[in-house]
């Protein structure tokens, strides 16, 4: 992985500041949508295959260099530094529980 290969990744100002590590309050199933859905930006972003993607996730979690956060608003899996997905917790929650709806 190289740097330049996480450019499109980069981390915009503010959001960070509402979010938190460790989030509370999100189910497996929420948890796994946002992951899932970082993958698939991350193989097409890259060009690699879902598992090439997955495997690189693993290996920056390995690294100590990836998180889920979430606050009250939005959700998001960074790896390297980099944010890889962003979600607005109501539409996650909504997708991922259509039948609280």
């Amino acid at each position: 992985m190289k740097q330049d290969d996480l450019a499109p990744f980069a981390v915009a100002e503010g959001l960070l500041g509402r979010i938190q590590q460790n989030p509370t309050g999100m189910t497996d199933q929420e948890r796994q949508t946002l992951l899932d859905r970082a993958r698939e930006v991350l193989a097409r972003t890259l060009g690699k295959t879902l598992d090439e993607a997955g495997k690189l996730m693993f290996q920056a979690a390995d690294e100590g260099e990836f998180t889920v956060q979430a606050g009250n608003e939005f959700a998001c899996v960074m790896a390297w530094g980099r944010v890889l997905y962003v979600a607005n917790r109501t539409e996650l929650r909504g997708a991922c529980h259509p039948e609280r709806n």
